[in-house]
């Protein structure tokens, strides 16, 4: 996968936008723990093997979609070394977000939100959700500011 983002990243100047939209919706499934684990896994051997053997699927799935993520970001930082360090690559929301992503991601707590308690259970899930969304969104813009005036 890195290979494949690398190449993409490097032959076009806008695949940053590209990966930042494919970012937020791995990102937005593994809040709303919205997967299927034969869809997500059913490309690699091992991994589907290792369910099997695991009791917390969600804890599976939030650790691939870290090492998606991250495959992302060591590709844009490569592209950014190959590209002669142009402060546009470097400077994206994509480089910004994906970190912040990876840290909310890794603190989550991987439990199933499925408690039974109707539309009021519904609603405080929905909540939580649209609270970690806002905070990730503002801690990667917070961070891009950051960068920016590093750079």
């Amino acid at each position: 996968m890195f290979l494949l983002t690398f190449l993409f990243a490097i032959s076009w100047q806008f695949a940053q936008f590209v990966l930042l939209l494919q970012s937020l919706a791995l990102y937005g499934l593994a809040v709303l723990q919205l997967v299927d684990k034969d869809k997500v896994f059913a490309t690699n051997f091992t991994y589907c093997k290792e369910i099997f053997f695991k009791k917390n699927m969600l804890f599976s799935f939030l650790l691939q979609t870290c090492k998606l993520l991250t495959s992302f970001l060591m590709a844009m930082v490569m592209v950014w070394h190959f590209q002669y360090y142009q402060p546009m690559v470097i400077n994206s929301l994509v480089c910004s977000f994906i970190p912040v992503a990876i840290v909310l991601l890794q603190t989550q707590d991987t439990t199933m939100q499925g408690s039974p308690g109707g539309v009021r259970a519904i609603g405080v899930n929905l909540a939580k959700t649209a609270l970690k969304s806002i905070g990730s969104l503002l801690a990667a813009c917070s961070l891009n500011a950051i960068i920016k005036v590093c750079t």
